[in-house]
Parts: structure tokens; sequence; C-alpha cells
């Protein structure tokens, strides 16, 4: 069951970024498989998530191998307002990267 149930997250995740609807994201994000067992090992990774829900982000996951974590936002001042709120907290050791997305994704270059 849990299997089927991030197959259909994946599958709400690829059609709310192909349609730009970002309303679905923070279900589309949901996992069963491995999330769950990981956030133990990230000190304070659900707080965090909390916040940056708070904060106003569609969606927010772990990313990669962890212990990072992904949040997808349009707030331009996200970034400042994550790291004042991870002060205030006594989140210290964590650090915020902000990056922009691609919004044509993976292509090949013509030669």
């Amino acid at each position: 069951m849990d299997a089927v149930y991030n197959l259909s997250r994946a599958a709400l995740m690829t059609a709310s970024l192909f349609s730009g609807d970002v309303n679905n994201l923070r279900i589309a994000s949901q996992d069963r498989l491995n999330q769950p067992y990981r956030f133990p090992f990230i000190p304070n990774g659900e707080r965090v998530v909390k916040l940056a829900y708070d904060l106003g982000a569609y969606c927010v996951c772990i990313s990669g191998a962890g212990p990072s974590l992904l949040a997808i936002t349009e707030d331009e001042r996200f970034a400042e307002k994550a790291e004042q709120c991870l002060s205030a907290y006594g989140l210290n050791d964590w650090k915020i990267r902000e990056y922009a997305c691609d919004p044509w994704g993976a292509r090949s270059e013509q030669i």
C-alpha cells in the first residue's frame, strides 16, 4: 500500500509541476517509504519542515540522501524569513541555500 501511495504522489507531483498548479504540491510531496524512517536522523528536521510550511512553502521534503530539506516557494523573502526564524528558535546549525528553478527543465544543448 505504501508503494502505491508513493506512486500516486509521484504522478501528482509531475502533473502539478507540469501544469503549474502549486496547490497540490504539499500533498504530492508526502511520502511513506522513506521520510518517516529518515527524519529521526535529521536533528530538528520535522521542526524545520513545520517552520517552512508556517512561512508559506508549497511543499517541503527531504532532498536527496539528506539531511538537506527542500522547500518550494515563490516568496522572494522566504530565505531571509527562514534564517530569522531559525535563529530565533536557536537552530543556528541549519544553513539556507536559495536556488532558482529553470522553467525549461533538463535539455540537451545544440552543438
